[in-house]
């Protein structure tokens, strides 16, 4: 407290002695350099020398926590060689070029007068896009006519020793970050974004500091914008399941089947006793009961004996309100030709049974995409369903090609589909489109045919067997993916269509652009330790929103004299701080060459704002001791003349000392003030925005020549008066 109180003297005594000669000229007067007095010790400065305020630099804006997420991902710079050729094959033979070419047409037949600056950048970004892609094509040709006759392979297909492409040439990497950034570079981020509220250990907090006391706090979630429904085939065999219960909205449990003559369920394969349905309901995750059959004539005997459908529908609701579920998926893939109104029917009394009692349970209707022969009546299933799944999983042709293609000639394809369910009047809120994780293969016994039945491989195979470890085919009709399996003499032996990130992407956009409800995923673990799946998927469905606005507020312990020392340089260093943060309240820093002088005395805080704090805590606790000491006199004061009175031998110098501590007090409590920022337009200010610059000298000196003049007015002009009516 001792240096507290020295320095705060000190200072009132200098800033006594010098406010005559600091304040004397106009208060917008600017400060000139202390070069001269640096350089001649010998020379001391006069009242009229003047300070220059050198300002620095701006320094840059805090990058919040969000952002730098944003900014962290970055395309690493030692790809390998395999990846840069994939990437020229990828430009190479893509439609990407054309398109670009057809945007930058489109917006340069637009008006001039109606371009924005945004436009501009834009067609700027595709032109450069266009360059690169065409720097790429004549990269390629050199290397084809200069003897390179190997084949471009994929990621993860290319043989060890198949391209000769040097990993550092920085020529390639530079034109594949060309094209690659600025079509990727924002999805990337937002899934880097995603992945760390999805997966990481802590919430994802944003701090924003609004001034020194006050900050807003933003908290993150990930929301999906549409529904992610995901079908887990039982046994568990994928330990992995668990980390991506965040993304999906609904779990369902693949399959439990059903006696259709009785009406009553098989074995529960794990329904009642799996952690993993525990695990999703504690992530927030719907889980529902996945009731199937493909057998036609099991089918038959349900759905021509109500009392079994009776049964079943009671049978699912106990299962259900076992485990507290939310829904149940039903998935009869092959009804008979002339079932399709009975199966209505069901569908009907199982709706009606779910939506009984004190629970209601959800009731979703898998139903094939292409029916030809209109057995399932989805005009009638709509309004019993709460949900219809087109599925794609099953392949119901007799000739080879990819389960779910994009578009088609044989309207199956997944445009036709969706459009000819739309046309019914279906809302596209209700419609699912059920995607598969896993392909089909059609054998070529003479090499040049192929023979069904197809058999499915799972994507984790495709991606793992080295039998499949083969160029890539792009269909860019049906947006599948093929392979063209060969033997040891290059005959082809099997054709392969399946799914991976590109193609989903493309199927995920459709499902966005026709605004259907979602997709659902079948199965589960069939791309197990592989991540670029559910990658493509958290990209297209889901989005980060806000979910907690707070206001923090702020206690921070401001270093006051932690460099004390006792010299008269250091305490002469400190008082003149004090006294240009009085005489120039809207400066925003000190002049460097102050701060150049003040460190060789010994002072290492010499930022503005954190002196003006210094200060204000100074002059503060020195205010409040005064008013301490000053109602302790007071009260002492009164007490002696109420028990002694007039006779007390103190009293005068007792009120001398009162009279000095109010004055004292007086002019402590407005420098206190002065320095406090939260009195807008008044005092010292951290922003000269809200600065009115009138030094404290200047006040000091109004207050006091009115003080001065209410003395004189009431000594020659009050008193005469009052005298003269009480003269007799």
């Amino acid at each position: 407290m001792h240096k507290y109180i020295t320095l705060s003297l000190l200072l009132l005594i200098s800033y006594a002695i010098h406010a005559n000669g600091l304040c004397s000229a106009s208060p917008h007067f600017s400060l000139k350099t202390f070069d001269e007095h640096l350089i001649s010790p010998n020379v001391r400065g006069t009242a009229h020398d003047e300070y220059v305020l050198i300002r620095d630099s701006t320094p840059a804006p805090k990058v919040g926590l969000l952002k730098k997420l944003l900014q962290a991902l970055q395309f690493r710079k030692n790809a390998r060689a395999r990846e840069q050729v994939r990437v020229l094959n990828i430009i190479a033979r893509s439609g990407l070029k054309d398109s670009l070419q057809a945007s930058v047409h489109v917006l340069d037949s637009m008006n001039a007068l109606r371009r924005s600056s945004d436009i501009t950048l834009q067609q700027q970004s595709m032109m450069a896009v266009l360059c690169a892609i065409d720097t790429l094509r004549m990269r390629i040709d050199s290397m084809t006519n200069a003897g390179d006759t190997s084949v471009i392979y994929e990621e993860n297909t290319m043989p060890s020793s198949s391209v000769d492409v040097p990993v550092d040439d920085q020529e390639i990497q530079n034109l594949v970050n060309q094209v690659v950034t600025p079509v990727d570079k924002q999805q990337q981020a937002k899934l880097s974004l995603v992945r760390s509220l999805l997966f990481g250990q802590q919430p994802l907090l944003d701090t924003i500091k609004i001034n020194d006391s006050i900050s807003e706090v933003h908290g993150y979630k990930v929301h999906r914008t549409k529904e992610i429904i995901g079908f887990l085939p039982y046994p568990e065999a994928h330990a992995k399941i668990d980390a991506y219960l965040r993304l999906i909205t609904e779990l369902s449990w693949y399959a439990v089947g059903f006696k259709g003559a009785t009406g009553s369920l098989t074995t529960l394969n794990g329904w009642d006793t799996s952690p993993v349905l525990d695990s999703a309901r504690a992530r927030g995750c719907r889980i529902s009961l996945c009731i199937a059959s493909r057998d036609q004539k099991n089918i038959a005997e349900l759905l021509k004996d109500t009392t079994a459908q009776q049964k079943l529908a009671m049978n699912i609701v106990t299962a259900l309100r076992h485990r507290h579920a939310d829904g149940v998926q039903l998935a009869l893939d092959s009804l008979p030709a002339s079932s399709g109104t009975a199966f209505t029917f069901f569908i009907m009394r199982l709706a009606k049974t779910l939506k009984m009692g004190g629970v209601t349970y959800n009731l979703g209707v898998r139903v094939p995409a292409f029916d030809p022969d209109g057995i399932y009546e989805l005009q009638t299933l709509k309004n019993y369903a709460d949900y219809l799944l087109l599925d794609f999983t099953q392949y119901r042709r007799a000739y080879p090609g990819p389960l779910a293609p994009l578009e088609g000639v044989r309207n199956d394809d997944m445009t036709t589909c969706i459009s000819r369910c739309l046309n019914m009047g279906i809302p596209p809120s209700q419609l699912i489109v059920c995607l598969p994780y896993y392909g089909v293969g059609w054998k070529s016994p003479d090499h040049r045919t192929f023979q069904g039945p197809p058999d499915p491989k799972t994507y984790e195979l495709l991606r793992s067997d080295p039998i499949y470890q083969q160029p890539l085919i792009w269909e860019p009709k049906s947006a599948t993916e093929r392979l063209d399996i060969r033997n040891k003499s290059k005959a082809l032996i099997e054709r392969v269509w399946f799914d991976d990130e590109r193609s989903l992407a493309a199927k995920y956009d459709l499902i966005a652009a026709k605004e259907l409800g979602g997709v659902a995923l079948q199965a589960l673990g069939d791309d197990e330790g592989y991540g670029e799946l559910w990658d493509v998927l958290a990209s297209k469905f889901t989005s980060v929103d806000t979910i907690q606005d707070s206001i923090r507020r702020h206690r921070h312990k401001v270093p006051v004299l932690e460099d004390w020392q006792w010299s008269w340089a250091y305490i002469g260093a400190k008082l003149e701080q004090y006294r240009i943060l009085l005489a120039y309240p809207c400066e925003s820093k000190f002049p460097k060459v102050l701060i150049r002088k003040w460190e060789k005395d010994g002072v290492k805080n010499n930022d503005r704002s954190l002196i003006r704090k210094e200060a204000a805590t100074v002059l503060g606790r020195l205010s409040l001791s005064l008013t301490v000491l000053f109602l302790g006199g007071v009260l002492l004061f009164i007490s002696k003349l109420r028990k002694i009175g007039d006779g007390w031998k103190w009293t005068k110098p007792l009120a001398a000392l009162l009279i000095f501590l109010f004055i004292f007090l007086t002019i402590t409590g407005f420098m206190y003030l002065f320095l406090d920022t939260s009195m807008v337009y008044f005092g010292v200010s951290d922003s000269p925005a809200d600065c009115f610059d009138f030094p404290l000298g200047i006040l000091f000196i109004v207050i006091f020549t009115g003080i001065a003049i209410g003395v004189l007015i009431t000594r020659f002009l009050v008193f005469p008066l009052i005298k003269r009516q009480d003269v007799p």
